[in-house]
């Protein structure tokens, strides 16, 4: 009985390109949210009306004219650390978002990160009986 083997090198690259985008998805995603709903604790992206972004704001106060947090910085040599008491002023902004973690987005990560050695397996043309 003649083995057939799954390495054609179109349906690994086919496996490799699906594993790749889902390994690089993000387990969370931003939610716009309304300024007054911004609470301690809550981590937050920001666009200011001057285009400016801000990522990774976790809200350390908030009130009806400004929200004080910590935000998360990385350069682009690599290096990162946290600004403390980065104030924004609520009329200066043009969205607010909120970071939630997204269960689905997780269970994919979760799914892929165990079924991989399966993938890696068919990739490398293990044979079928």
């Amino acid at each position: 009985m003649k083995k057939t083997t799954l390495s054609t090198p179109e349906l690994q690259r086919t496996i490799i390109s699906v594993l790749f985008a889902l390994l690089i998805t993000s387990c969370a995603s931003y939610k716009a949210i309304a300024p007054e709903t911004i609470a301690p604790g809550n981590v937050i992206r920001v666009t200011m009306k001057n285009g400016e972004k801000i990522d990774y704001l976790k809200v350390t106060a908030a009130d009806s004219e400004k929200i004080i947090g910590i935000q998360h910085y990385r350069t682009s040599s690599g290096q990162s650390g946290n600004l403390s008491n980065k104030i924004i002023m609520l009329p200066n902004t043009q969205s607010v978002r909120k970071r939630k973690i997204s269960p689905g987005k997780t269970l994919v990560l979760v799914v892929i990160l165990v079924t991989s050695p399966a993938w890696l397996w068919a990739i490398a043309g293990a044979p079928l009986n």
